[in-house]
């Protein structure tokens, strides 16, 4: 089954000026990504982005209608995610302009389909008005609860991780390919109490907005608290429960609490939506860490020191 994207914003500006938001190659960088766009029919670009789990940092596109300065669609094809990005620009009351985004194509509601829904919402509502001299407050609109899908992938970590940890074979699970790399068994112990902290951020952005989140050193708590002697089993339930208590608080605090802000001793300023999403990814990241250092086992001779 398909699923679609839809999103509206009005931003208090003629539709001339929201269209070259759209179509200057400087601007399109500015709050989408770098890119090599060129407002011609049939013309195909790329779009670069940093890479994250499912996506390999590049968006290959091709104009497929263009119409100044009322629409504007071309094709969004990354890996195997085919979908088709529209948008439309239509004026309303007092000179503003709304802009919907249609973007079409997804399977059911997926990991990708998410991300996506997660990264519009953010550049349409912060990044984008930041061109016209705004400091990200503009009201977007969206068919899809992005508060639900956001817990909803937040609460599927817990399964995947489990299912993954469960395909690892008993004679890789412990093995690491150089001195000073984890084995598979340490990255999940290290994702483990990374939820440990993650969920205590949490609920401090929730229950005290302005508080200050520490940072922890990952690598030295995998050191002095000995991974690799530690049990996997107990620690995978314990993410399972974590996740599972958290998710349900999250679901059942007020809806204004998603905007409260914290202040990371790394990253900086942080929102409850911001860090909800940056702490699954971590996870997804070292996931897919554990998934590419099993493949790297498989084919590469370990050696046995004989």
């Amino acid at each position: 089954m398909k699923r679609d994207l839809r999103f509206e914003a009005v931003y208090p500006y003629p539709r001339e000026r929201v269209w070259r938001a759209l179509t200057n190659r400087d601007e399109l960088a500015q709050w989408l990504m770098k890119n090599d766009f060129e407002a011609k029919p049939g013309r195909r670009f790329e779009l670069h982005d940093k890479s994250r789990p499912g996506f390999d940092g590049s968006v290959h596109c091709e104009i497929l209608e263009i119409d100044e300065p009322r629409r504007l669609a071309y094709t969004w094809v990354s890996g195997s995610l085919v979908t088709v990005v529209r948008f439309s620009l239509d004026t309303v009351e007092d000179g503003a302009t709304r802009l919907t985004l249609e973007h079409s194509g997804f399977d059911a509601t997926g990991g990708q389909m998410i991300s996506a829904l997660l990264s519009w919402n953010r550049r349409l509502r912060e990044e984008l008005p930041t061109l016209f001299g705004k400091p990200a407050t503009s009201s977007v609109h969206c068919n899809v609860d992005v508060v639900s899908a956001l817990i909803e992938r937040y609460e599927h970590g817990a399964a995947a991780l489990a299912k993954l940890m469960a395909g690892v074979p008993p004679d890789l699970l412990e093995l690491a390919p150089a001195e000073g790399e984890w084995s598979a068994h340490q990255i999940a112990l290290h994702i483990v109490d990374a939820e440990i902290v993650g969920a205590t951020r949490l609920r401090m952005i929730a229950a005290q907005p302005g508080a200050t989140l520490s940072a922890y050193a990952g690598d030295v708590w995998g050191r002095e608290l000995a991974y690799g002697e530690q049990q996997l089993a107990p620690a995978l339930e314990l993410f399972r429960a974590l996740r599972q208590v958290t998710g349900t608080m999250l679901r059942q605090i007020p809806l204004a609490a998603w905007a409260n802000r914290a202040e990371h001793e790394e990253a900086g300023e942080v929102t409850l939506e911001s860090y909800l999403d940056s702490h699954c990814e971590h996870a997804e990241i070292h996931m897919q860490e554990i998934e590419a250092l099993l493949k790297r086992l498989s084919v590469v001779p370990i050696a046995t020191g004989t």
